[in-house]
């Protein structure tokens, strides 16, 4: 059931005094809960979703709202998000703070800063696009950033590609003592810092502990995903099971062949804090 959980993650867990799941499948979290909260998919509620529509990430860079509607009622006993935090707070007492009696009027209220709302959002399926505010730093505040500003005739909601361009034009040159970029920023010496980045190595690695890498001497870099996956979400369809059933190990092909693993080989991976099954 949680074969492929570290020891100390369901060993946590169990010493909880009361744990609360939300999720769309019985996941192994929600196994070892008191209480599982049905949530429903993407498909069951509605919810708006804001997304950069450019793929180059410039000056000013605008968002794209879109409503999503729900294509059907939840199934079964399923609620949305949003009807299971407001319920929560409700039940709690703080009924005065979760006002709302649909996920539309919800929707409302966190669009209202930007004086958008649902039924905006639901005739124009294509989504409304909102223009971002330039990031203006710290040194355009005040008297003396009014006068840059003005200099250099920055406005609210402005396409301003070149912006970089303000030190060669007006500043003759970057707010540094030498006038460019530095790479050995010596304002940071005489502070008493290190000019230059330095190379810390890691508190467990084969040369801060070589004592540790005697019995696990490779080091493991998480964090990938595969792509049918998100966390544990897509694990219960069969199809996608199939592909991947367990989780996927990659190794070095010259340290694989010296450990004799091969391909589709099923192996333990281990470190100080636990140890689970993985395909090769």
């Amino acid at each position: 059931m949680i074969k492929n959980l570290s020891r100390k993650g369901p060993l946590g867990l169990k010493k909880l005094e009361f744990l609360v799941v939300t999720d769309v499948f019985m996941t192994p979290t929600a196994e070892l809960a008191d209480i599982v909260l049905p949530a429903c998919t993407f498909l069951e509620k509605t919810r708006f979703v804001a997304y950069d529509p450019h793929v180059d990430h410039g000056w000013n860079v605008p968002s794209r709202i879109v409503l999503s509607q729900k294509a059907i009622e939840p199934l079964y006993e399923s609620w949305s998000d949003w009807k299971i935090i407001c319920e929560l707070g409700k039940k709690m007492g703080y009924g005065e703070y979760f006002p709302w009696r649909s996920e539309e009027e919800a929707i409302d209220y966190q669009l209202s800063p930007l004086g958008i709302t649902c039924e905006e959002l639901r005739a124009h399926p294509e989504g409304i696009i909102i223009p971002v505010p330039p990031i203006l730093y710290k040194k355009f505040d005040g008297f003396f950033g009014r006068i840059i500003r003005g200099i250099l005739k920055i406005t609210m909601f402005r396409n301003y590609p070149e912006m970089y361009r303000k030190y060669e034009r007006f500043l003759k040159g970057f707010l540094t003592p030498s006038k460019k970029v530095e790479i050995y920023p010596e304002r940071l010496e005489k502070l008493g810092y290190g000019p230059l980045p330095v190379y810390k190595e890691p508190a467990e690695s084969p040369v801060s502990r070589p004592d540790l890498a005697k019995e696990y001497p490779l080091i493991l870099i998480a964090g990938s995903k595969l792509e049918m996956y998100t966390h544990s979400m897509m694990r219960n369809i069969p199809p996608l099971r199939e592909q991947f059933p367990e989780n996927l190990l990659e190794i070095n092909p010259g340290t694989a062949a010296k450990l004799n693993i091969e391909d589709g080989n099923v192996v333990r991976v281990a470190s100080p804090r636990g140890r689970y099954q993985v395909y090769g």
